[in-house]
């Protein structure tokens, strides 16, 4: 079992003042606490919203890295993730995975060009799961897919949300 800590998201209002203002303290504070708590990784979601994604998405990224040693997973759409895949100190997680085939086949290309690890959620392509059947069915499909794609299994987290 990996935990995630999933406070880095734009949702977070503490996160989107300090995106805002370009205060990056702030999300090294968040950063750090929620190592100090246990997280073995920390997702970080800026949302679809903000301006200049992918260079925000590396000055974050840079920013928590100069004060945690633990993997990011990041989140997004795949430029934004990308972005900050390139400044990634060490091996990353790619969050966001489902079972929607196009987003698995880009992120699973980015995945093996950063040898990052991937986290695939059991949704499937439109809407949630009806059960567990559906769940496993499609926490399946994505360690399948991932393999056709050249990732290991050990390198894939299931989030069953």
């Amino acid at each position: 079992m990996l935990i995630i800590g999933e406070k880095i998201n734009i949702l977070n209002r503490l996160v989107y003042e300090a995106i805002s203002s370009k205060e990056m303290s702030v999300i090294t504070s968040i950063a750090l606490l929620q190592v100090e708590a246990g997280a073995d990784a920390l997702d970080v979601n800026l949302g679809p919203e903000i301006t200049r994604r992918e260079e925000i998405m590396q000055e974050v990224v840079t920013a928590i890295q100069q004060y945690v040693d633990v993997p990011l997973c990041l989140n997004g759409s795949p430029e934004m993730i990308e972005a900050g895949l390139r400044v990634h100190r060490g091996r990353a997680i790619i969050n966001g995975i489902t079972g929607d085939r196009k987003r698995m086949e880009r992120l699973a290309s980015l995945a093996r060009k950063y040898n990052a690890m991937i986290v695939g959620m059991t949704i499937p392509e439109k809407g949630y799961a009806e059960d567990v059947e559906e769940k496993c069915s499609i926490a399946i499909e994505i360690i399948e897919q991932g393999k056709a794609c050249g990732i290991s299994p050990s390198d894939i987290f299931l989030d069953p949300i």
